[in-house]
């Protein structure tokens, strides 16, 4: 019979080494799959964002608007007022305040279309990243399971050859002076 404290030993390592191998892979999924989690919620809140930063430049880009609207029709009734009339210099002004007035709404709706595209992008970024992070789950878990494998098949391939060793050291048999022969390493 084989050394039943050395088969323990060896059966015991190789089930270790097993239930590491996969406790290591679920590990590293549990790890993966918080990634992505933290990514899709990242993507989620950069997306509030942008819509956020888009509907303040709409709000900012109406008040200034009604702003200068207000502005305009004090110079127009300034401007009736003094009874300059509307033709030449003074109506010139006016047209240009307005022109004005519009390309600072324009450029307040523009500022805010720039920022809410960058924050967009991040959301982009981090879709893509949680993504990534989940495809790699499933192969890290199915990794896991093949080194649980290989340390199964390993332990396996130990006996054996410890099987073999013991079997061929007492002449096909096994008796415990081929046993304490193959342990000690001396030949008959």
């Amino acid at each position: 019979m084989a050394d039943p404290i050395s088969l323990g030993l060896l059966g015991v390592g190789t089930l270790f080494g097993a239930v590491s191998s996969i406790g290591s892979a679920q590990a590293q999924a549990a790890s993966l799959q918080a990634q992505t989690n933290a990514a899709n919620y990242n993507a989620e809140l950069y997306q509030q964002q942008a819509q956020n930063t888009m509907a303040q430049s709409v709000a900012n880009s109406n008040l200034q608007a009604n702003r200068a609207e207000q502005s305009l029709a004090r110079q127009r009734a300034a401007t009736a007022e003094s009874g300059v009339g509307f033709d030449g210099t003074a109506g010139d002004l006016i047209d240009q305040s307005a022109v004005n007035a519009e390309l600072d709404r324009q450029n307040t709706l523009y500022s805010g279309m720039l920022n809410a595209s960058s924050l967009n992008s991040q959301a982009d970024q981090s879709t893509y990243q949680a993504q990534v992070a989940q495809s790699q789950i499933n192969p890290t878990i199915a990794g896991g399971y093949i080194g649980a494998t290989g340390n199964i098949l390993s332990g396996v391939g130990g006996y054996m050859g410890y099987n073999r060793r013991m079997t061929s050291a007492g002449g096909g048999y096994y008796n415990s002076a081929a046993i304490s022969s193959a342990l000690s390493g001396s030949k008959f």
